[in-house]
């Protein structure tokens, strides 16, 4: 492989297991670059008004475009002036996990720093996830370059090595460096630039606030106010019960087939009226699929979820996103034209940090020469059939549906099975029938308190 300097983007959850997973297999020229001023990634708290700014319809080159790129290197310039969408997805009071501490967790680290509730369950707040995130990076400290508040604005690729622009934010000023990297392991998240989808007359709508729920608070400004919430997963769950604190006039919106309510409605009178998705706007109103016409709200909230956002690869592959997936990548984490290039984070509705940290010592064995990856046409296959069962949409890089565990046990299977490879390393954790028992019954206890909201 040859593979000796490694950059790791991001300091969040992913950057932390990917950090660990490499020093542990024994490489010593590692760099992490954390955009922000601290690690913890989305769970970090920065106020955000990115909800406020979603522009509805908008794509993800007219969200968040690269910078322009000096023509010399060093170089101190002036601050940039374009939003960059940093702001924390969440901050509200009653923000908690909602997978248990035994699954969620890096094996090699189990424990919160603390639970809020612990006779209740193994759930816990926002502040001890970021607690647990800055300890597991801090901890490897002194065993790797660590940059904060540097963003990667260009990568592309140079005689075989990736040539990396970033950009450090001074006080006063930024500054701009060019470097090079045996590889690259992207691992920024999902959860920065929110989506706000088209709808015929969106822009025509005058009577209310059009928000995302990135960044969202409930306060007294929605006290009596018509709300109306869309979308059908854990942010509209939570947006919906902020609401419920100050207002009874809440509507929710969101489709059928696409809602995680689902097996339990039935069983239960929930408090807030579940509706089709909307239509069309009028300058006051929204109409619905079914036609019913819902006038004059106050806040149309819209939990839709984020685009996957990587200007820094613009150059480098022009055509590397279709907003909801990641083209050409194996197995959501391997960019098949040049595995070097890695994603860290891109399986979503899963078992959370753990796929994660099965995909970082992947990579870590990868990257070390320990073990090869199927063949480049048997890897095509397996994206191909991919997007042929799920589309170009966001089940892409959904996991939950997969039979149970399958996607683990096919990382395990690529990374020559459990045990480590040589003397040093990881060991891939091994995920029990009790840890499968936590996570189903915990999935269930959840759909049944959501579906009653």
């Amino acid at each position: 492989m040859g593979v000796e300097s490694i950059l790791i983007i991001g300091g969040g959850p992913c950057g932390a297991v990917a950090l660990d997973s490499l020093i542990k297999e024994g490489f010593e020229n590692i760099t992490l670059f954390e955009r922000k001023d601290g690690f913890g990634g989305s769970w970090r708290a920065d106020q955000s008004n990115d909800g406020k700014n979603a522009k509805p319809g908008a794509n993800i080159n007219e969200l968040d475009p690269p910078l322009n790129i000096p023509s010399k290197f060093p170089v101190r310039l002036p601050k940039i002036q374009q939003r960059r969408w940093v702001g924390s997805p969440a901050l509200y009071p009653s923000l908690r996990t909602n997978v248990p501490e035994r699954v969620m967790l890096f094996s090699d680290d189990p424990k919160f720093p603390y639970l809020d509730k612990p006779d209740q369950d193994e759930l816990t707040t926002r502040d001890s996830v970021e607690k647990y995130v800055i300890n597991y990076v801090e901890k490897n400290k002194d065993k790797a370059r660590i940059q904060i508040n540097t963003s990667v604005e260009r990568i592309l690729k140079k005689n075989d090595k990736f040539e990396v622009v970033w950009r450090r934010e001074l006080e006063d000023e930024d500054e701009w460096q060019l470097e090079y990297f045996d590889a690259v392991i992207v691992a920024t998240g999902h959860y920065n630039v929110p989506k706000i989808p088209y709808v015929d007359g969106i822009e025509n709508f005058k009577y209310g606030q059009i928000l995302h729920s990135k960044g969202f608070i409930a306060d007294e400004s929605f006290r009596d106010k018509k709300v109306v919430v869309i979308g059908s997963r854990s942010s509209a769950v939570d947006t919906v019960r902020e609401v419920q604190k100050f207002t009874k006039d809440i509507h929710w919106s969101f489709k059928e087939t696409n809602t995680v309510f689902k097996a339990e409605r039935n069983k239960t009178q929930p408090k807030t009226p579940r509706l089709p998705i909307i239509g069309k706007y009028t300058k006051d109103s929204i109409i619905l699929e079914d036609g019913t016409v819902i006038t004059n709200p106050d806040y149309i909230i819209y939990a839709t979820g984020y685009h996957f956002s990587f200007p820094f690869l613009k150059e480098f592959d022009p055509n590397l996103l279709n907003d909801n997936i990641i083209n050409g990548t194996y197995e959501h984490i391997f960019y098949i034209d040049d595995p070097k290039l890695t994603f860290l984070g891109t399986q979503i509705d899963g078992i959370s940090f753990r796929v994660w940290e099965y995909s970082a010592i992947l990579i870590s064995r990868f990257y070390k020469g320990l073990i090869e990856l199927p063949s480049k046409s048997e890897q095509l296959e397996w994206y191909e059939n991919r997007i042929a069962t799920n589309g170009r949409t966001r089940n892409f890089h959904s996991t939950v549906n997969d039979p149970a565990l399958e996607h683990i046990a096919k990382l395990v299977r690529l990374g020559g099975g459990y045990e480590k490879l040589s003397k040093i390393g990881k060991n891939f954790p091994k995920f029990s029938e009790k840890d499968l028992e936590v996570y189903e019954s915990n999935k269930k206890t959840l759909t049944t308190r959501w579906a009653a909201l």
